[in-house]
Order: structure tokens, then C-alpha cells, then sequence
């Protein structure tokens, strides 16, 4: 018996680290600072590989000048919260709250509400991602989408491996050419 506690005693710091490793790849986002930090980190296209986000707030972006995630290739689980207040008017492209949903990404239960229009007719424009390569399930988008081309409400260009499912609009989509909900 005194051999298996001197057994399972040694064992306690390698289980410790790795539950703490895995914790260090969870995320959680329960402000505006921690979403402006995570579109910040995610400058770097492999920082989000391999982490969960984990939405933990509804959350509201009024007042914030917004610039999209630049590219993510987590996992995002909105958790049926909402970011409200998305003004995105600057000349970014792709633009929406994320600008690349990479092709390891997943993005789910998310509601999204604001005005996306960047500047000078940008094009491939969406109220949650510009180009989707990953999966967007059970999302929501409404508000209003503005631009040249490749604009949509959930995204502005869906890519050959990008899948969107179960996911509505309830929006405003307007643009030049490749336009849809």
C-alpha cells in the first residue's frame, strides 16, 4: 500500500502539468479587453491554432473602433452569447468580426449584430468573417453588410473546404456583384 501512495505521489506533478497545459490552451472572453487582446494575439495566423475561446459574456462593442480578428484557427464557442455594436468602416479587406476563419476553424453559436461597411467598396465582406475556410455552425448575424464584391451576411467569400450550417441572417446585404445572405 505504501509503495502505490510513493507510486501515485510521483505521478500527481506530471498529471498537474498537463492539466495545465491544457488549460493554457482554453480561453475565455468575458470583456471587450479580452476580445480586443484575442483579435490582437491572432495577428500571428498560428497563435489561435489549436486553442478554444470560450465566449463567456454577452458582450457590446459601442464605441470601440473595430478591426477584424486577422485570422483564426481555433475554436470559437459563442455559447449563444452576443457581440452587439460591430462598426466596422474602415477600409479592411476581408472585414467582419473576423477577417480569415482558417480551414482547422470552428465557430459556434455566435450572434452577431452590427453595420459592417468598410471603406472604398472593400471587397469579400461579412458580418462574422470576409473569407470562411473552416465550419460556422449555428451562427447569427443582423444588422447591415455593405461592399463591392463578395459580400454576404454571414460571410462575404465561403471557400471550396468552408461550411456554414444552421446559421441566419437577419440583415441588410448590399454590394456590386457576388452578393448574398
Amino acid at each position: 500500500l505504501l509503495a502505490a501512495a510513493f507510486v501515485w505521489a510521483a505521478a500527481l506533478p506530471a498529471f498537474a502539468e498537463g492539466t495545465e497545459a491544457a488549460q493554457s490552451d482554453t480561453i475565455y472572453i468575458s470583456s471587450t479587453s479580452d476580445l480586443l487582446n484575442l483579435a490582437q494575439n491572432c495577428a500571428v495566423d498560428s497563435w489561435s491554432k489549436g486553442k478554444t475561446v470560450v465566449l463567456r459574456e454577452d458582450l457590446s462593442l459601442e464605441s470601440i473602433k473595430w478591426e477584424p480578428i486577422p485570422s483564426f484557427s481555433g475554436t470559437f464557442q459563442g455559447n449563444n452569447h452576443e457581440i452587439r455594436d460591430l462598426e466596422l468602416s474602415d477600409s479592411y479587406s476581408p472585414a467582419g468580426l473576423f477577417a480569415v476563419v482558417e480551414e482547422e476553424a470552428v465557430i459556434s453559436s455566435l450572434s452577431v449584430q452590427g453595420w459592417v461597411a468598410p471603406g472604398g467598396e472593400k471587397g469579400t465582406v461579412g458580418g462574422i468573417a470576409g473569407v470562411n475556410r473552416g465550419t460556422i455552425t449555428n451562427c447569427q448575424y443582423a444588422g447591415a453588410v455593405d461592399g463591392g464584391t463578395n459580400v454576404g451576411g454571414i460571410v462575404g467569400l465561403n471557400d471550396e473546404t468552408g461550411v456554414l450550417d444552421r446559421c441566419t441572417v437577419r440583415s441588410v446585404v448590399t454590394g456590386k456583384s457576388s452578393t448574398g445572405g
